[in-house]
């Protein structure tokens, strides 16, 4: 449980991934996750799209 956003969380480490592929699923509680592709560029595109997701909240939060 995530106690900022009330949600429930889990972390995971890609760290021990070497073969990029596509088609990668993650099963947790029971449930599996949409198929994602892992790359070379993985982190990368995750920094991007973590900023995008943050500069949008802040312009939305800006704009009210």
């Amino acid at each position: 449980m995530d106690e900022s956003s009330g949600q429930n969380v889990h972390s995971i480490d890609f760290g021990s991934v070497t073969i990029p592929g596509t088609g990668y699923t993650l099963e947790a509680d029971g449930e599996t996750s949409r198929p994602f592709d892992l790359d070379g560029d993985f982190y990368q595109r995750l920094r991007t799209n973590a900023l995008k997701f943050y500069y949008r909240s802040l312009i939305l939060s800006v704009s009210r």
